[in-house]
This record gives C-alpha cells, sequence and structure tokens, in this order.
C-alpha cells in the first residue's frame, strides 16, 4: 500500500530486510519522491540521489521534533583527486585550495572522489580503514573546534563505479555492524574479505574499467549510535504489522495450496507448462509429477473454466477417456474452439500426519468450493481451505464446519458471500444460507467468504468488502463511518446505534443533501457516500 511518508517507507524496507530472505521492492520509495515508472529506468547519480532523498526527508521533518537532524548527523564532501595519491592528500587539497577548516565534524562522512568531472581518472588512489582527521596537529579544524571529541573514522562502505558499452553500474562493499566480515552488494550479495574491499579497488590497473566512487566513514564515539546489531524490539509495531500485512497478502496471491504460485483468479501467478497440441493429455499427470513431486497417483486433475468476471475457476474433474486424447482435441470439447491455453487445477489430499493421499470419491452431486474468511484485525481476508459439499444441500450446512476452519466460537454468527472478482476491486454477492447451492447457482471453483456479523471496520480503508464511504477528516459534530455496500440499510442504522449508545436503531433517521434540501433515506438504493443523521430522542441534527 502506497504510503507519502519516506521515513516510514524507509523503515519498511529495512524490516523487511531483517525479516525477509528475499529481496524487498523499492516501487514505494519511487512513489514518495515522486517518480514515474519512466524516472525509475533514467540512470542517476549515487550522490544525487543519496541528496534528493534526504532533502525529501528534511521537507517531511519540517515542524517536528527531528527538523534539521540529518545535517547533524551527514555531511557529503566532494573530493579532488587528480595528482592525489590519498584520501589524506585530497583532504589537503580541499583545505588548502577552499581555505576551509572545520568547525566541527560529524558523525557520518560521506566522499565523493571526483574522477569523472572532465577525464576518467584511473590512478592509483589509497584510502584508509581507519581515516584520522585529527592527524598533524588537527589541520583539518578550527583551533578553538571542541578538542575532547576525537575524529577518527572508521570505513563502512565503499561504493564502486563501473562504466562500459553495456552502460554506468554501481555496486558496494558493506559492513554493516563495523566488524570484520565486509559484504558485497551486486546482483547478488556476498561475503568477502577485507582485501577485496579494500586494496582491489585502490585501481592503478591499465584497462581497469571500475574505480572507487563513493566512500562512508563513521567516526568512532558516535558508532554506537549510528551501527548497532539491531533486533526486533527496534522496529515500531505499526511497522511490523505493515510488513505482516504485505508478507501475508504475497502469501495468500502466491500459495493458496502449497504449490507454486497457485490462485484462482490471477492465472499470471500459475506454473506454465508448454506443450503442442498433439501432446497426449496423460503427459500433463507426468509433468506435474516431475514439477511438483506429486505421484500420479495422488494427483486430480480439473479443467479450468473462465467466468463473467474474467476469473478461472475449477469446473470437472478430467474423465478417464479425456485422458487419452491430446490437449488440442480437448481443449475444443471443453471451449467449444481451441485455446491458446488450457488452465488445469491439481487437487491433492493431505492426512493428519501430512503424508499425501489418493483424492477422495465424489458423485455427480458433489462440488468443490473454496473458503476465505475476513474479519477487521486481518486486513486481507484469509484462505481457510477448501470442502466438497453436495449441491442439495442447504448454504447453512457448512456454517459449523466453517466456523471450525475459521477459528471462530461456535455461537458466532457469520454472513457469507460468494466472491465474483478479488482485482482490481472485490466483488461480492450474500448468499441466502437457507436455500441450496444449487438455489444459489453455486458451482465446483466457487469462493465462498465468511465474516463475523457487524464486523464493518476495514483498516487502512481497504479490505474484503468494499467501503461506501469516502475517507475525510471530519470537523466538530461529524463522524466517519465505514460501510459496506453489501450490508443492507437497516444494518447500518443498527451500527450508528451502536456508535450513538441506543438501543432503538429506529430512532435514527437519515437524510441526503440535494441544493439545501433534505431528502429522507428509507432503502438502501438511496444511501450517499455523505449523507445527515438526526437522533430522535436529542431531536439533533448534525453531519
Amino acid at each position: 500500500m502506497y504510503c507519502e511518508s519516506v521515513a516510514l517507507t524507509l523503515q519498511l524496507i529495512f524490516c523487511k530486510l531483517y525479516y525477509g530472505g528475499t529481496v524487498p521492492d523499492t516501487v514505494d520509495l519511487e512513489n514518495c519522491l515522486g517518480w514515474t515508472d519512466v524516472d525509475a529506468f533514467v540512470q542517476r547519480d549515487a550522490l544525487d540521489f543519496f541528496k534528493s532523498l534526504c532533502l525529501k526527508l528534511d521537507e517531511q521533518m519540517k515542524g517536528t521534533e527531528v527538523e534539521g537532524c540529518l545535517q547533524k548527523i551527514f555531511l557529503d564532501l566532494q573530493l579532488e583527486i587528480e595528482g592525489c595519491q590519498s584520501i589524506y592528500d585530497s583532504f589537503d587539497k580541499y583545505v588548502v585550495n577552499k581555505g576551509v577548516f572545520f568547525v566541527d565534524l560529524p558523525p557520518v562522512l560521506i566522499l565523493k572522489l571526483n574522477r569523472l568531472d572532465s577525464v576518467n581518472i584511473n590512478d592509483r588512489y589509497e584510502f584508509p580503514l581507519e581515516l584520522d582527521l585529527d592527524r598533524d596537529d588537527r589541520k583539518y579544524v578550527l583551533r578553538d573546534a571542541n578538542k575532547s571529541v576525537r575524529n577518527i573514522y572508521s570505513l563502512h562502505s565503499v561504493l564502486v563505479h563501473s562504466d562500459d558499452v553495456c552502460g554506468r553500474h554501481y555496486y558496494s562493499f558493506v559492513r554493516p555492524t563495523l566488524s570484520n566480515q565486509w559484504y558485497k552488494f551486486d546482483e547478488n550479495v556476498a561475503k568477502v574479505d577485507s582485501k577485496m574491499a579494500l586494496e582491489e579497488q585502490y585501481a592503478g590497473e591499465e584497462g581497469r574499467n571500475s574505480n572507487v566512487y563513493m566512500l562512508v566513514y563513521v567516526r568512532e564515539c558516535d558508532k554506537e549510535k549510528i551501527v548497532f546489531n539491531m533486533d526486533g524490539d527496534y522496529i515500531g509495531d505499526h511497522i511490523k504489522s505493515k510488513w505482516r500485512f504485505d508478507k501475508e497478502d504475497t502469501r495468500y496471491r502466491q500459495n493458496m495450496e502449497g504449490f507454486d504460485y497457485f490462485d484462482l483468479t490471477e492465472i499470471e501467478y500459475v506454473k506454465n507448462f508448454f506443450l503442442t497440441s498433439d501432446t497426449p493429455v496423460k503427459i500433463i499427470n507426468e509433468c506435474v509429477a516431475k514439477e511438483f513431486g506429486v505421484p500420479v497417483e495422488f494427483q486430480r486433475i480439473w479443467l479450468c473454466a473462465k467466468r463473467k468476471h474474467e476469473t478461472y475457476r475449477p469446473s470437472r474433474p478430467l474423465i478417464s477417456r479425456e485422458k487419452k486424447r491430446t490437449i488440442g482435441k480437448l481443449s475444443c470439447t471443453h471451449f467449444k474452439k481451441q485455446e491458446a491455453d488450457l488452465v488445469l487445477f491439481l487437487e491433492t489430499e493431505i492426512g493428519p500426519d501430512k503424508k499425501l493421499l489418493p483424492p477422495p470419491e465424489i458423485t455427480q452431486d458433489d462440488i468443490l468450493l473454496f473458503f476465505k474468511f475476513f474479519e477487521s484485525e486481518k486486513i486481507i481476508p484469509c484462505y481457510v481451505g477448501r470442502l466438497f459439499v453436495n449441491k442439495h444441500w442447504d448454504v447453512a450446512s457448512v456454517i459449523p464446519k466453517l466456523k471450525e476452519m475459521a477459528g471462530f466460537n461456535f455461537d458466532e454468527t457469520v454472513e457469507l458471500y460468494e466472491e465474483l472478482k478479488y482485482e482490481p476491486k472485490v466483488i461480492c454477492h450474500p448468499l441466502n444460507i437457507y436455500a441450496s447451492f444449487a438455489d444459489c447457482l453455486i458451482k465446483s471453483g466457487t469462493i465462498i467468504c465468511c465474516q463475523k456479523l457487524h464486523d464493518f471496520v476495514i483498516p487502512y480503508g481497504t479490505g474484503f468488502l468494499q467501503p461506501a464511504l469516502k475517507k475525510y477528516r471530519p470537523r466538530e459534530g461529524q463522524f466517519y463511518l465505514e460501510r459496506s455496500r453489501l450490508h443492507p440499510y437497516d444494518n447500518l442504522l443498527e451500527r450508528l446505534a451502536y456508535e450513538f449508545g441506543l438501543e432503538d436503531p429506529s430512532k435514527i433517521m437519515l437524510y441526503t443533501r440535494d441544493n439545501g434540501q433534505y431528502t429522507r433515506i428509507v432503502n438502501d438504493n438511496q444511501v450517499s457516500d455523505l449523507m445527515y443523521y438526526q437522533v430522535l430522542e436529542h431531536l439533533d441534527t448534525n453531519t
């Protein structure tokens, strides 16, 4: 979910790095910086990017208790290297040529080495693991500067620039905790020794096309504040909550059944097999066995049909005689014409001991249903499992089993919906639990969602049931309430009665307003994004 806060987005990226195991994407950070899709592919100078990031952070810190803190922590300097053999020569040149002395130095120094201003300078240039800027009787700082602070710095990271026919490329060497262990961050992350991070980056070899471009040093006396072994206690609960939401959303989309990227609605995540139309259908079982490790005798392959809302759902299992046909013949029979793609669903049965079992016997009256449940604390609907049911049963017959699967209390009242579509927005239809599945036109592959009765508030303004009201900041005498379009008018009155502490919802009147005229709302069709209420007991009218 996109957030305008650069600080929050950065925290979330580092939270994902800490807990993750996978590379977090930076799309949200790019959005925070105002980048378009085109901007994301523009090559940028590393220091310019850092400055624009700090500028954006600085803007968002204004008026807060941390305003101006970045200038107290970081200092970036551009050092000349032409005619210099080491970083100390560059500092000498910086002070002498510019006539600059430092009043004080910050905890973190970011040093850009100007190799590329006119010609790519490839001379040998040394930089130390420990940088002493108090050397030679503190010649880089003013005489009356604070002498109690020792300006001795440890090398934290080395950014390398590579330039060849393929374009500009950056990679880095970092020691996150200032220990002896270095890491190289390129297309992959690898442990390296200090020699590769330092001596091998001094350059000077003929034909070399990569050179050190930036160095980051951390002052020794400040390193406990800047660099430390972080554990989960340092990460705010709101950051962890957002990370869990993103992780759960990814898990939900990728792995409902425990196999690779299975989803009933997003076919692009499904495992693809490229087979010719004259391939025997039975070969599919062999491909599945090889790819997923599920022996043929434990497989049941279902044909998927495309439904009205552009979703694919399992419609029926393959029968024995179809396995003798070719894929092309099967496609023509199932779709009435030969389709480019044949979408299939793999059903497996796993026993209590986590071992595979043969698929259960089913009849023509049995249908395969998938179940999700939603509650406000979970933010998104969670997949809880699948069941075979008889299509002539009442919908209410599955509720006890569904409560057990979802972890609801036995006496909890729930509502059931048929999910018609999930992306780009949820489309659901309420189910009559007293009718049969057949009467409700429920077929195999249908997704049924449940939620606790009156569980209306959807965190972050998103979730399973789409809110009817737009978000706005209420003024005094106003309040904001999220209401699902699926809930009838009477339930909205009950929700309002709960907010007001009233026992009788009928004492609340709702109105819309148009050109100064108020019209009373009496049914769902009149519900608006902005409504006015009147509590008869108090005879007050508010927005």
